[in-house]
């Protein structure tokens, strides 16, 4: 039985720790140990993480604050398993996560699987979608039942630290993103569970979802970061540099004068807008959040045309 590094990365989380904690603790695949990496936290997580000091596989880190990428990089340097799994403090597990992933796939360089988006008054199955032999370094980026999260994925801690794989720190949204894709160019071997495992707390106050915050104006210099990894691929160049715009709009009161707008992508909004091979979620996106600016710049004049033709 291989040991599993499990990182959780901790900041003022008391209202759902305990929870999250426990999930892992009652596992049925043992071999673990549990970092819980405290990034200055002045609520009760502290406490919290030191009632489970009692078991020997929980192991606390204190850290001065620096954001969620710093503490998932400390405990990246602090752990000791073959595998390594990432965990949001809010988020909690099924007790045979492990079982079901690394007890019964090992050999594997990643392995996904299904989850729960847990809203306060249901849960909603999110089971994975993977045609047989799917190029897991496109899925990624296509393909949201996988998408670009961290905690839908196990990881071989050798990759990690044999290519000193880290998380950007300056970087406050789609870090988890950036992470995947340079660990996927060493992937070899990729396992899909269609099987939830795993219960996603999507709530309003989270990073994610609280989009009107300074620190996202990091999303910006993540889709520059993409596109040019992906710039000699244009329906994926086409996909990022929408949502570029897309952010970029969403996200001007916030952007100083001094950043560094990449003017040639924005120069492209009219050749983006029509591209018919354009992800029709993202574009739905921007015409909910800018009408006029899509009817502009599509040429119509008329601002009350249905926006759905």
């Amino acid at each position: 039985m291989e040991k599993v590094s499990i990182i959780i990365p901790i900041y003022n989380a008391e209202n759902y720790l305990y929870e999250c904690l426990n999930s892992i603790k009652e596992q049925t695949y043992t071999n673990i140990e549990v970092l819980m990496v405290n990034d200055g936290s002045t609520d009760k997580s502290e406490n919290i993480c030191k009632e489970f000091l009692q078991d020997s596989r929980f192991i606390l880190i204190n850290k001065k604050n620096g954001g969620v990428s710093s503490a998932r990089n400390v405990g990246i340097n602090e752990s000791n398993g073959k595998y390594i799994l990432f965990l949001d403090s809010d988020d909690w597990c099924d007790k045979d996560l492990l079982s079901q992933t690394v007890g019964n796939n090992r050999n594997s360089d990643m392995i996904c699987f299904g989850f729960f988006k847990a809203y306060k008054d249901n849960k909603i199955i999110q089971n994975l979608k993977v045609e047989k032999n799917a190029d897991i370094k496109k899925e990624i980026l296509i393909n949201d039942s996988i998408g670009g999260y961290l905690w839908n994925k196990i990881f071989s801690a050798e990759i990690i630290k044999e290519y000193d794989i880290k998380f950007y720190e300056d970087i406050s949204y789609c870090e988890d993103l950036l992470f995947i894709k340079k660990y996927i160019e060493y992937v070899k071997k990729v396992k899909y569970i269609n099987q939830p495992l795993y219960y996603y707390r999507a709530r309003k106050s989270s990073v994610s979802n609280n989009f009107y915050s300074g620190k996202n104006i990091s999303i910006l210099n993540a889709c520059e970061l993409l596109m040019d990894e992906y710039k000699d691929d244009k329906i994926f160049m086409d996909n990022l540099m929408f949502s570029y715009l897309l952010n970029y709009y969403k996200l001007r009161k916030f952007i100083p004068d001094e950043y560094d707008v990449n003017l040639d992508i924005i120069s492209k909004e009219k050749a983006i807008l029509n591209n018919r091979s354009l992800n029709e979620k993202l574009k739905f996106e921007f015409i909910k959040y800018f009408p006029s600016l899509f009817l502009s710049l599509k040429g119509y004049k008329d601002k009350k045309l249905n926006l759905y033709d």
